[in-house]
């Protein structure tokens, strides 16, 4: 099966929290890994072929475009001792003609593994492939508190749109 390698400066990572006052969207561009899929003839993906991919993203590539809100998430999730997000499909299963697939991922963040079903959708325009998903999250989930202070309070859910750009591997 083809596999397509991450282009990390073109595979945005958005995440979007709320609190009693704002909304913050910190981003991260630092996303590496490894995606398996295969296509028919026509350039869609196979509905009988499953997909597979290998994620990580360093938590201290995450940024706010605030330093002290940043400082304050880093210490939340413990990046020093849990410095990266992993994501392994175990998974995925293509949709009728529709260029979207079901997945199932074993997500890897603050020492907590958790399965997370979703549907992404994936193009290919030569050698490359494009996937894009959104996902909501609460980080309690992985044993990550909100943070408080003071009147000012974190919503624990949290959403998270990925822009994926890989490039087909040459053997």
């Amino acid at each position: 099966m083809p596999r397509f390698r991450v282009v990390a400066g073109e595979s945005p990572v958005t995440i979007i929290t709320k609190s009693t006052t704002h909304e913050t969207h910190a981003r991260a561009d630092r996303l590496s890994g490894t995606l398996v899929c295969e296509f028919d003839a026509r350039g869609l993906p196979r509905l009988d072929a499953p997909w597979s991919a290998e994620l990580r993203l360093p938590v201290a590539a995450i940024r706010s475009g605030n330093p002290l809100q940043d400082r304050v998430m880093r210490g939340q999730v413990e990046a020093a001792r849990f410095p990266t997000i992993r994501v392994m499909v175990t998974d995925a299963v293509a949709r009728r003609r529709s260029g979207r697939f079901g997945a199932t991922a074993a997500i890897t963040f603050h020492g907590k593994t958790r399965q997370v079903a979703g549907e992404v959708s994936v193009s290919r325009n030569g050698e490359q492939l494009v996937v894009e998903g959104k996902q909501r999250f609460d980080m309690r989930d992985f044993d990550v508190e909100p943070p408080r202070l003071l009147m000012l309070r974190v919503d624990p859910i949290v959403a998270v749109h990925v822009r994926i750009t890989a490039r087909k591997q040459q053997r």
